[in-house]
C-alpha cells in the first residue's frame, strides 16, 4: 500500500516531505492505518485527537491510547476534551453534525497556532461511495454525486483510493494496534444504514462495484469540472463586480425560469441558494425593490438586474471629522483633500470643487439619513436627497453605499453624485477646496 500511497500523493500533488502536516486522530482503523503510513513514508505530521465524552471511559481510552502511540513513535500530538452539551449551536442538528463542526473547527485553529500546512483525514473509498448516497437520498447536484472531495482548503484525504477491505489487511499485515468504537455499529446514523444495509445489496449486484464507483467518481469529476467552467463563462457574461457590490444582468438570459441554473450558481456563494426561485419569480412579476436577505448578503431585485451587497452591520455610525489640516481619509471611503490659492474647478470626474471660506471645519463625513436635502448644482431650491436617488435611477443598494460630505448642517456633497450648489466655485472664489475620490 506504501507505494499506491506515495505514487496516489504526488499524482494528485497533495503535499511532499516539506509540508508541516496535521493528522486528524480517531484511533480507528482508518486513521491508524494512515498514522503508519505517514511514519513509514517519512512525512513530517503530528496528530490531533477530539476528545468527545460521548462512550465514558471508551472516549478516555482511545485519547491514552493515542498520547502512548505519539510518545512512542516521537510524534508531536495535541487532544482536546469537548463537552457538547455545554456547547451552544446555532442550529438544531445531530450529535454526528455537533462533533464534525467542533473538531473542524479546531483543527482549523491548530493550523493557524502551529503552521501546518495541511490537515489529513483518514476517509477512504467505501466512505465516499457512502457519501454518494447520502447526497442522492438529500437531493443534490452534478458536485455531490462525485463523492468526497480529495481536497478542500487545508484539508486533504490521502486515503480516497483505498478500500476499507485493503485498509483492513494493511492493519492485519503490519500488526497495527486500533481501537474499536462500537457506535459505527449503530443503524441510527444514515451512513451506519447505508453501510450495514444498501451496500451489501449493491455487492451482491456487482463485486467490483468500489472499482466501478471509483472510476466514475474520476468521470464524475472530470464533468463537473467541465461545468463550473462553463457556468463561469456565461456567469461572466451577466455579472459584474464594482468594489463590493455585485450586478447580475438577467435581462441577457432568454427564456429565464425559476430553476435557472447559471442563476443558482452566481448567487449559490452568497447563500441564496434557497430562495432562488422566489428571487426569479420576483423579478419576473416585476417586483422591483423586492429585497432577499442571507446571512450576510442582501440581494435586491432592481428592473432588470439582481443586486448583492455585503449587509453592513455599521451602517449608521458616528460621522468622521474632517479637519482643516487633514490630508485623506481611508475609512470608509478614500479620500484625499488640497487646496488651491486661486479659482480652481476640475475636470477630472472623480474630483470636485469647492469655495474653501464658504466651508465650516471639521467637515463631517457620514451616509444618508432620511430626511437629508440639499440644493443640486445648478438648481435654486432643496431637494430632498430621497426624491434625488430617485430621479438619478439609484438602487437601494447603491443608496447604503453613498457617503455624504456635510459642513455643519448642511450637505456639501453627495460624494461620486453631485454637489451642493451653495459651496460652487465662483469667480469670486479666492481659494479652492479640492476632494478626490480614490476608491468609491
Amino acid at each position: 500500500m506504501e507505494v499506491q500511497f506515495i505514487d496516489h500523493i504526488k499524482k494528485n500533488k497533495l503535499f511532499d516531505n516539506s509540508h508541516n502536516l496535521l493528522l486528524a486522530y480517531s484511533a480507528g482503523v482508518d486513521s491508524s492505518v494512515l498514522f503508519n503510513l505517514l511514519l513509514s513514508c517519512k512525512y513530517k505530521f503530528s496528530v490531533a485527537h477530539c476528545n468527545y465524552k460521548l462512550r465514558g471511559q471508551h472516549s478516555d481510552y482511545d485519547e491514552r491510547f493515542i498520547i502512548e502511540k505519539a510518545k512512542i513513535n516521537k510524534v508531536k500530538y495535541h487532544t482536546k476534551e469537548f463537552d457538547i452539551s455545554k456547547i451552544n449551536f446555532k442550529k438544531p442538528q445531530s450529535v454526528q453534525m455537533k462533533c464534525r463542526q467542533i473538531r473542524y473547527k479546531w483543527f482549523d485553529e491548530l493550523s493557524k497556532k502551529y503552521e501546518y500546512d495541511f490537515i489529513l483525514t483518514a476517509h477512504h473509498l467505501n466512505d465516499s461511495i457512502e457519501t454518494f448516497f447520502i447526497n442522492i437520498f438529500r437531493g443534490t447536484g452534478i458536485e455531490g454525486l462525485t463523492g468526497i472531495p480529495l481536497k478542500r482548503d487545508k484539508f486533504i484525504r490521502p486515503l480516497l483510493f483505498a478500500t476499507k477491505k485493503s485498509i483492513l489487511e494493511y492493519a492485519k499485515k503490519y500488526d497495527i494496534d486500533y481501537r474499536e468504537d462500537k457506535s459505527n455499529e449503530s443503524k441510527s446514523y444514515k451512513r451506519n444504514k447505508i453501510r450495514g444495509d444498501l451496500i451489501p445489496i449493491i455487492s451482491i449486484i456487482s463485486e467490483n462495484y468500489e472499482k466501478i464507483f471509483y472510476k466514475s467518481f474520476k468521470n464524475l469529476k472530470n464533468l463537473s469540472d467541465t461545468y463550473k467552467n462553463l457556468v463561469k463563462l456565461e456567469i461572466q457574461k451577466i455579472m459584474i463586480q464594482k468594489f463590493d457590490v455585485v450586478y447580475i444582468n438577467l435581462s441577457k438570459i432568454k427564456d429565464l425560469k425559476e430553476d435557472n441554473l447559471i442563476i443558482y450558481e452566481a448567487i449559490k456563494d452568497y447563500g441564496f441558494t434557497n430562495s432562488l426561485n422566489n428571487i426569479i419569480r420576483a423579478y419576473l412579476q416585476k417586483k422591483s425593490g423586492k429585497l432577499f436577505y442571507s446571512k450576510h448578503y442582501r440581494l435586491l431585485v432592481d428592473r432588470d438586474k439582481l443586486i448583492i451587497n455585503k449587509i453592513n452591520k455599521d451602517q449608521y455610525f458616528d460621522p468622521i471629522k474632517i479637519y482643516k489640516k487633514d490630508l485623506q481619509v481611508d475609512y470608509p471611503i478614500k479620500i484625499s483633500f488640497s487646496t488651491s490659492n486661486k479659482m480652481l474647478i476640475t475636470d477630472d470626474p472623480l474630483s470636485e470643487s469647492f469655495d474653501y471660506d464658504k466651508l465650516r471645519f471639521p467637515l463631517l463625513l457620514r451616509n444618508w439619513h432620511k430626511g437629508d436635502k440639499f440644493i443640486p448644482l445648478g438648481m435654486k431650491n432643496f431637494k430632498k436627497l430621497s426624491d434625488f436617488f430617485v430621479d438619478e435611477k439609484i438602487s437601494i443598494s447603491e443608496k447604503d453605499t453613498t457617503w455624504l460630505l456635510f459642513s455643519e448642517s448642511n450637505l456639501v456633497w453627495v460624494i461620486g453624485k453631485r454637489i451642493d450648489d451653495r459651496f460652487k466655485v465662483t469667480s469670486k472664489t479666492k481659494k479652492t477646496y479640492i476632494a478626490s475620490i480614490n476608491s468609491i
